[in-house]
């Protein structure tokens, strides 16, 4: 899926934040009640990417994308 795009005005200067809400899992399975936003970094076109890199670089816990 694309990235969501959150356009906001700052100083007179238009601005475009690109990211995706992903649900963090709890230990026994369920999903939290609120998505979490996450930026997406340079070279990271998907949602599915911002999901990789976060699953990369916390082994141990368990992540899913809005639905």
């Amino acid at each position: 899926m694309k990235l969501v795009e959150i356009k906001f005005r700052k100083n007179g200067v238009n601005y475009v934040k690109r990211g995706a809400y992903i649900f963090s899992v709890k230990k026994n399975g369920e999903l939290y009640a609120h998505p979490t936003w996450y930026e997406a970094l340079y070279g990271e076109n998907t949602q599915e990417d911002v999901l990789a890199r976060l699953q990369r670089l916390n082994p141990k816990r368990r992540y899913e994308l809005k639905k």
